[in-house]
C-alpha cells in the first residue's frame, strides 16, 4: 500500500490524505495518472484561483480533481454526457417497437457501451472493434 501512495504523492505531503481516499474508495489504483496530475496542479496552484492551501478541506478526490481540471480549462463531462456522444457518434437507431429495438453500431464505444452489463463479446472493446 505504501508502494501505492508513494507513486501517487508527486511531494510527499499528501500521503495522509491519499489514505483516506483510498480507504473509502474515492480513488482506485487505476486513477493514478489522474491523481499524479490532479496533485501536481493542486500543489503548484493552491492558495491561489480559489483553491484551499490544506488539502483537507478536499473531502473526495473527485472534487479537487474537478476544481483542478476547471483551471486548467479541462471539460469536465458526467458519465450520462460522455454516453450520449457515444451513442450519437456510434449508434444508428433504425426500429423501434414495443420490448425490441434495432441499431447500427459503428464504433467499438458504442458496441461496448450497448452491450453493458451483458455478457456479450463486445462488452469488451478490443473485441468489439474486431466485429467492426
Amino acid at each position: 500500500m505504501q508502494a501505492l501512495i508513494d507513486e501517487l504523492d508527486p511531494t510527499t505531503k499528501y500521503q495522509t490524505w491519499i489514505l483516506k481516499q483510498l480507504k473509502f474508495q474515492n480513488i482506485l489504483p487505476e486513477d493514478k495518472d489522474r491523481v499524479v496530475r490532479t496533485l501536481k496542479t493542486f500543489h503548484k496552484l493552491s492558495g491561489t484561483h480559489g483553491l484551499e492551501t490544506d488539502i483537507n478541506k478536499y473531502k473526495r478526490f473527485h472534487e479537487l480533481e474537478e476544481l483542478t481540471d476547471k483551471l486548467l480549462g479541462i471539460e469536465v463531462k458526467s458519465r450520462r454526457q460522455e454516453e450520449e456522444e457515444i451513442k450519437s457518434a456510434g449508434i444508428v437507431d433504425y426500429r423501434e417497437d414495443g420490448n425490441w429495438k434495432i441499431v447500427e453500431v459503428t464504433t467499438p464505444e458504442a458496441a461496448v457501451l450497448v452491450s453493458e452489463k451483458t455478457k456479450w463479446c463486445t462488452s469488451d472493446t478490443s473485441k468489439a472493434r474486431s466485429y467492426l
